[in-house]
């Protein structure tokens, strides 16, 4: 009974070792264009670019998105070498979310009510961030997007979240949106801006 007891302890503390740091039981990891986050198994993953075709380093984005009868959740990531967007966009953090919200505009998506920017901090870099909404078959889906520049990389990155937590309740952006934006991204790594 002892040896056996031993051999199990042996065995499971051997294969806590040989996968620290993997994702949970139940998660998978994206690891792709400098950017590292785990997502669970009812969430599906997509990449892309601003334009519909395939990411790259110069600019692409990764989207998370889960979604039921009773809840949204959508979020991702955006990049963007200041070099691939127009002049008067690429000085700053605001003209890149000036620009990704413009484009996304372009492109059909109606977005509604955006908020003044306000600055928070992620790994020790100042990060705008706003609240507004996406107009879309008759309601309105809560979101919030930040930006900040990555000098590491040459980059500004730009994070959002979509968020509908119960189709019976659908509420403004507020202060318990943010929150849920700061807990996701908290988890997300970024190559070239970890402290």
């Amino acid at each position: 009974m002892v040896i056996a007891l031993v051999v199990v302890g042996a065995v499971t503390g051997g294969n806590l070792w040989i996968h620290r740091g993997d994702p949970a039981i139940g998660f998978s990891r994206y690891e792709n264009f400098g950017i590292s986050f785990d997502y669970d198994a009812w969430t599906s993953i997509q990449e892309g670019d601003i334009s519909g075709g395939p990411p790259s380093e110069a600019g692409g984005s990764v989207t998370a998105f889960l979604q039921s009868d009773v809840v949204f959740k959508q979020y991702g990531i955006f990049w963007m070498k200041p070099e691939f967007m127009p002049p008067f966009y690429s000085g700053s953090p605001e003209g890149a979310l000036d620009f990704l919200l413009g484009s996304a505009g372009l492109m059909g998506t109606q977005i509604v009510d955006r908020s003044e920017y306000s600055t928070t901090t992620k790994d020790g870099h100042e990060v705008i961030y706003q609240t507004f909404g996406i107009s879309e078959s008759g309601i309105t889906i809560p979101a919030v997007i930040g930006a900040l520049y990555d000098e590491g990389e040459d980059r500004y990155l730009m994070y959002y979240l979509a968020h509908i937590p119960d189709f019976e309740d659908i509420q403004a952006p507020n202060e318990e949106l943010v929150e849920t934006w700061t807990e996701v991204f908290d988890s997300i790594k970024f190559v070239g801006i970890q402290d």
